[in-house]
């Protein structure tokens, strides 16, 4: 929601925003990995999970 905003609002970010985003996504990351950050590395997107992530954001 804050990258719609930015993009398609002209809402200004500020930096406390941007590093709750990024400390929301790591903590995802991390639950969804289980803690194993080699399974993170070796992630690798299909066309239709990038059409999955193109129609969320869209």
């Amino acid at each position: 929601m804050l990258l719609i905003g930015f993009l398609f609002c002209g809402a200004k970010v500020a930096g406390k925003q941007m590093l709750g985003a990024a400390l929301s996504i790591t903590g995802v990351l991390i639950v969804l990995n289980h803690s194993e950050w080699r399974q993170l590395l070796a992630l690798q997107f299909v066309i239709g999970d990038l059409c999955i992530i193109v129609a969320t954001i869209a």
